[in-house]
């Protein structure tokens, strides 16, 4: 438990996982940790040091990516995994880049942080071509040379919708 969380809530990645502790009587150590369904805690009772597990939590499911300067299609960076990488970070990135649209989430309504975490600003272009069917990003006004502009250390955060023009085509909008 850091300092910077309140008493008795232990936290996994973006998750709160709310606790209660238990005194033993007389100073005698910690007797019970109570916990909601998916945490395992062991050992149970003791003075000694516990283990807490969670599962079925959510996480952070982070993936890096490079774009050079221009047009960038399709991004699926390396350990990119559609439906459950839920931030891309830039991390190198060369002046004037452009990004065309992400490999599909296949999820309905699955949000997605996208973080420029470098000094070059660059766009997200509106239903790019260059980018393939369901990849390409849906931005304000659908007008067809719109943009969407990713400052230096800053960010959207995306979500993708299966069918938002009712046309049988996904795409990532800006939340």
């Amino acid at each position: 438990m850091s300092a910077s969380n309140p008493p008795n809530q232990i936290t996994n990645n973006a998750a709160a996982i709310p606790v209660r502790v238990v005194s033993g009587s007389g100073g005698s150590g910690v007797s019970q940790i109570i916990a909601g369904g998916g945490i395992d805690i062991s050992p149970v009772g003791g003075t000694g040091a516990v283990t807490i597990t969670a599962t079925g939590l959510p996480g952070l499911n982070s993936v890096n990516a490079t774009l050079a300067s221009g047009n960038n299609e399709n991004l699926s960076p390396t350990d990119y995994a559609a439906g459950v990488t839920n931030r891309i970070e830039v991390t190198t990135s060369s002046a004037g880049w452009a990004l065309g649209g992400i490999v599909a989430a296949g999820t309905d309504n699955f949000t997605m942080d996208f973080w420029n975490g470098t000094a070059n600003a660059g766009v997200l272009n509106n239903g790019d071509s260059g980018s393939s069917a369901g990849n390409q990003f849906l931005l304000p006004g659908n007008i067809v040379s719109s943009t969407v502009a990713v400052g230096a250390y800053s960010g959207v955060t995306l979500k993708w919708q299966a069918n938002p023009l009712g046309t049988g085509t996904g795409y990532w909008t800006v939340r």
